[in-house]
């Protein structure tokens, strides 16, 4: 989950990590952004928590354009901000 990121840092995020609802996984989706709106999707290759190949996946099947932070963990916002700021301000442009 946090790999990439400081040991004391990574347990701070861990002890405050709560259970997610199960209801989370059978909710259906009430709507989805607009197709003509350009999706982007940010891949940590280091992810343990969700397997890369699966963010492939989805990523593909959502038409987003996949920028790919090398060896990055779950935690890619906290451990690469620059390389997440980067694509949040290539999507706005």
């Amino acid at each position: 989950m946090a790999a990439d990121i400081p040991a004391r840092q990574g347990a701070v995020f861990l002890a405050a990590q709560r259970p997610v609802a199960a209801s989370a996984f059978s909710e259906p989706v009430q709507e989805t952004a607009p197709a003509a709106l350009p999706k982007y999707a940010v891949i940590p290759t280091g992810d343990k928590a969700i397997a890369p190949a699966a963010e492939r996946f989805m990523a593909t099947r959502a038409g987003a354009t996949k920028i790919e932070v090398p060896g990055a963990s779950h935690l890619v916002a906290v451990s690469q901000p620059s390389a997440v700021t980067q694509v949040i301000e290539r999507a706005a442009r």
